[in-house]
Formats: C-alpha cells, structure tokens, sequence
C-alpha cells in the first residue's frame, strides 16, 4: 500500500506562521501541508525550500479596506510529490466571522490531485467554513466535491470546519457517502474510497488550533 500524509493547520497568527510551517516540514514532512488564516502574510513568509507554495493568483491589495479573502489559504506541496492538478473552489455567498460583520469577498479553498508510487490522490487540504448561511451552502459545496469524484479515486478533505463532529458528519461526510475522521475541537476530515486512515493531534505552534495530521493509506 501507499501512505499519503497531510498535515491541515489554521495559523491564528501574525507572526509566528513561518516558524510553524517551518516546525512541520521539518519535524514531520508530510506530502501536503494546508494552512488557513494566513491572508496577512507573505508568500517568502509561507515558503519552505523543501515545498513549491501554492496560493490562489487574484492579488488585490484591500477589498473595502479589508484583507481579501481569497489569500486567506495556502498549499505546499513537497517537492517530489507529482501534481497532477490545482484548482481554486470558490464560495460567493456573503458570510460572517465571529469577531466581524457580513463579508462580501469571496471566500475560496483549494483542491489537488496528486500522485505518490503510482497512486493518485483528490484532497482538499485547507477547508475552512465561515459561519451563518454561507456555512450551509460551502457544506452543500463540499459534499458534492466529494461526490463527484471519479469512481475509484480515493478522496481526503481535512481542515477548520467550524462546526462539532456530529454536524460535520451529518453535514457534509453523509450526504457525500464519506467516512467521516474526528480530529479535534472544530478540526476534521473524511475519507472515501481508502483502505486506512488515521489523524494524529500535532503543537498549536503560537495557533489556538492544534496542527492536524492524516494519513490514508491506497
């Protein structure tokens, strides 16, 4: 069997992020990393020279003076892992954050298809839901990714999904027919078509979300 390992991590953090980027390639080196909360920072900030960085390409500086939301992910992906694809989801509908007003600018997540040994993997590795309707409509959005995935290619999808377990799976991991994996707190994932999978809880490195590692095993 094949063993892929993505670590999803939301940042929370200012300043601290490259030190935490830098903590996970280096002390756990997974295939894919996929960080959240990092619209503030720099792409020589997000960057480690073992990884290629992968951001959404719309730079607009300010969106009614605020930090644009299609920044707020980031990918790396190690070096000699294969991608065979990178594409931006997009999420219009206008939501709200817990210490803000109704956001306007969209808010976007990424998605690959990778190769290691052969094997091919379809992962979202840096969901991260906002709240009020805007969350019921990314769930919808994300159960039919992972529904219409073709049919014998194995699926991840991990990240912040601001909601408890139980919505998660009743959400989003049943209506795609999904095995659903408890992280922790508001951090989980689901599965399809694999024959292993485990999470493990990594340090918060400065965040006040631990970093969260999967792996599946093809």
């Amino acid at each position: 069997m094949v063993m892929f390992e993505v670590v999803a991590w939301n940042a929370r953090v200012d300043n601290n992020t490259h030190r935490g980027i830098f903590a996970i390639a280096q002390g756990i080196g997974p295939h894919v990393i996929g960080v959240t909360e990092v619209a503030r920072r720099t792409d020589a900030e997000l960057s480690h020279p073992g990884y290629r960085l992968y951001r959404h390409g719309m730079r607009r500086a300010k969106v009614r003076g605020r930090t644009p939301e299609w920044r707020n992910s980031a990918v790396l992906v190690r070096r000699d892992v294969e991608v065979i694809r990178i594409t931006w989801k997009v999420e219009r509908t206008p939501w709200r954050g817990p210490k803000a007003g109704v956001r306007h600018d969209p808010r976007v997540w990424p998605e690959l298809v990778i190769r290691v040994d052969g094997k091919a993997l379809k992962v979202a590795p840096a969901l991260h839901f906002p709240f009020g309707d805007a969350q019921d409509d990314m769930a919808r959005n994300v159960a039919r990714w992972m529904r219409r995935t073709l049919p014998r290619r194995a699926v991840l999808a991990v990240g912040d999904v601001n909601m408890k377990f139980s919505g998660w799976k009743r959400r989003v991991c049943d209506v795609a027919r999904a095995v659903a994996i408890r992280g922790y707190g508001v951090d989980h994932g689901a599965v399809k078509r694999v024959n292993a999978a485990s999470v493990t809880r990594f340090p918060r490195y400065g965040s006040d979300h631990f970093a969260m590692r999967y792996r599946v095993w093809l």
